[in-house]
């Protein structure tokens, strides 16, 4: 699975500094400038190819970092990402032809909250997975 736009994510609002468990802690909410995209390609036994896809335009989310001491530097680590607001959503599929494709885009409008607990399930812990990398 790809997850794509995360450069679209800018702070939102002031950066919360407060102690936690006697550490200090730091708690950034930020909110979409364009869309985020999450990605999966499928196949299907004979052969055909392509993806199925799923795009948010509204997100904000709120990213927890526990900071520490470290040989005498001091790092931020990510601990939490929590999903605050997504709206907007849409699933789109390639490869299967117009009639799926459009059928796709229709039961995606019809059940929205299908969709957005995708998002809600899988925003927070691959952007952390994405974080725990970065911060390596």
């Amino acid at each position: 699975m790809t997850l794509a736009g995360l450069n679209n994510l800018k702070r939102y609002g002031t950066v919360h500094v407060f102690c936690k468990d006697g550490k200090p802690h730091v708690d950034i909410t930020m909110g979409s400038q364009g869309p985020l995209k999450m990605s999966v390609p499928w196949k299907y036994c004979g052969g055909v190819t392509g993806t199925v896809g799923t795009q948010a335009n509204h997100v904000k989310i709120c990213v927890g970092f526990d900071v520490e001491e470290v040989d005498g530097k001091v790092t931020v680590r990510p601990v939490r990402v929590s999903p605050k607001w997504i709206e907007t959503v849409d699933v789109k599929l390639d490869g299967a032809g117009d009639v799926a494709k459009t059928a796709t885009h229709i039961v995606s409008k019809l059940m929205p909250a299908f969709v957005k607990d995708f998002w809600i399930e899988n925003l927070p812990w691959r952007m952390h997975r994405i974080m725990e990398q970065l911060a390596k």
